[in-house]
């Protein structure tokens, strides 16, 4: 039979000595893998408490580490954090500032928009037309140097219209509620037409381009309505050269704003293949003509090298006459 024993300790409690037992200490075998898995388990705590010990110092290491490595960096001027309204302010001065400079841009040329046709359009195709008007004043400001624009016999509906929107009252853009013969000399002035027998091949900045203001969805013969009225007023017309450049599988009718981008573009890449291919939507079966595109870029090379003989000319003639 295996033996417990029993080890006493005294304690004094008021001056007397008192006698009492401790725990039995277990020697079987059980007590003593009892007694192994305790030291075991204290073993495994003080391990991990040394580990979690390191971590704690390599941690602390580090953030000393980067700490003196930042005091050595040069410091950074501290940017101020704005307010909502300093914030709305810079971007009202960059607005202005935009404006500012789109107003002193310098223009060549000039489109003028005859919107003499208001009683001939429904409500819808003001409101329509007024759409398209504001398309064309966006391609213009893309330009780098933009073409003058006028907008005449600027009343009635359509003025009401486009005065609604945003922004409009601060348009780069010459009004005029006169008929444009009141206003720009028609020996300057070209009228675009379809029905013009007369190709336009440039645009010339000294002269005047008029494109009828008009959307009619059918209901009105207007086929040959800007062109009798160029001629009633004795001026020049002009057609775009679609023809010449496009091939197109649905009828030759462009709206207002397409027949401006069209100039735009031509006007930014001297290229009317070019112009046409990114003006005229897709949905009209528009592809540039094979070959045609060559051919500009070959006459354009040739004009070009015609303008500069005849620099280099002039500049001979001023010299030998200053030798002279």
């Amino acid at each position: 039979m295996e033996e417990t024993t029993s080890i006493p300790t005294t304690s004094v409690v008021s001056g007397d000595e008192i006698v009492e037992p401790i725990e039995s200490v277990d020697n079987s075998k059980e007590g003593a893998k009892k007694r192994k898995k305790q030291v075991s388990e204290e073993e495994r705590k003080k391990f991990w408490a040394h580990k979690k010990q390191q971590a704690k110092e390599r941690k602390k290491a580090k953030g000393e580490e980067r700490r003196a490595e930042a005091a050595k960096r040069p410091k950074r001027e501290k940017v101020p954090i704005k307010s909502d309204e300093e914030e709305e302010e810079k971007v009202k001065l960059l607005r202005k500032e935009r404006k500012e400079l789109w107003l002193n841009k310098p223009t060549e040329g000039s489109i003028i928009f005859d919107l003499d046709f208001d009683s001939l359009m429904l409500d819808k195709e003001i409101r329509s037309l007024s759409s398209q008007l504001v398309f064309c004043y966006a391609s213009n400001k893309k330009l780098e140097t933009p073409v003058h624009m006028a907008f005449t016999s600027f009343n009635g509906r359509l003025a009401d219209q486009l005065k609604l929107h945003n922004g409009f009252s601060h348009w780069k853009i010459d009004m005029h509620p006169e008929h444009f013969s009141k206003v720009y000399p028609l020996e300057k002035t070209v009228y675009l037409t379809a029905e013009s027998d007369t190709v336009l091949q440039d645009i010339e900045s000294d002269k005047h381009y008029v494109i009828g203001g008009i959307v009619d969805k059918n209901r009105h013969k207007t086929k040959g309505l800007t062109a009798n009225k160029a001629k009633e007023l004795g001026m020049n017309t002009a057609r775009l050269p679609l023809e010449q450049y496009m091939d197109m599988s649905t009828r030759k009718v462009l709206t207002v704003n397409q027949v401006m981008e069209i100039i735009c573009h031509y006007l930014s890449t001297k290229s009317w293949s070019k112009a046409m291919d990114v003006s005229i939507p897709m949905r009209k079966g528009a592809h540039v003509k094979e070959g045609e595109e060559k051919s500009e870029k070959k006459e354009g090379e040739e004009k070009k090298e015609e303008e500069t003989e005849n620099t280099e000319s002039k500049e001979g003639t001023q010299v030998a006459a200053g030798k002279e």
